[in-house]
């Protein structure tokens, strides 16, 4: 039964037509599990900029990432009902929204800062992810994200403090403000 909410919630986003995946509880920690790039915003029902980012981060998804079994997908989670989440990664406002990498352990989830257009968020998630690939190993490089079911529906909780990663955060605001080449691949 655990796992039926990812299936469902993954079912729903490929009818609905809709790119971004809403997690919970039950399927957070398979969707973010370390084999993927996963854009998460932590929102809240009553939160008006949460609902206004929505059609934004939906753009992102059919236009830059549109493969619900790629290599990076955008989803989103009602961290206010959801609170054991939320405490877990330190929410304290709506909404936040991280980037986890491929390979990477939750602590260094990037916060996402910048104006929220689907531009603005495109090339942060382009960028990093670009300087992930670069430090990556071989092995976790190559690895395909559409892993077996039983792979994706594994519970692979990571508990510990949450931490920013300073020197991407100050990568990122150094592209952004042009002192970095802006054309990606």
């Amino acid at each position: 039964m655990k796992y039926f909410h990812l299936i469902a919630s993954i079912i729903v986003s490929l009818v609905t037509a809709e790119r971004v995946i809403h997690l919970n509880s039950d399927n957070f920690d398979a969707v973010v599990d370390g084999t993927r790039n996963v854009f998460v915003k932590f929102e809240a029902s009553w939160c008006g900029p949460c609902k206004r980012i929505a059609p934004i981060l939906d753009q992102v998804a059919r236009e830059s990432f549109p493969n619900l079994n790629g290599d990076t997908v955008l989803a989103a989670i009602d961290a206010d009902a959801e609170e054991e989440i939320g405490e877990r990664f330190g929410i304290e406002a709506f909404p936040t929204i991280k980037l986890f990498l491929k390979g990477r352990p939750h602590e260094e989830a990037i916060d996402f800062t910048g104006e929220r257009s689907a531009k603005n968020i495109a090339a942060f998630i382009k960028h990093y992810i670009n300087l992930n690939l670069a430090s990556l190993p071989e092995d976790i490089k190559n690895e395909s994200p559409a892993v077996p079911l039983t792979k994706i529906l594994e519970d692979l909780a990571r508990v510990g403090p949450r931490a920013r990663n300073n020197e991407l955060v100050t990568n990122y605001n150094l592209f952004m403000s042009g002192a970095f080449d802006k054309s990606l691949n």
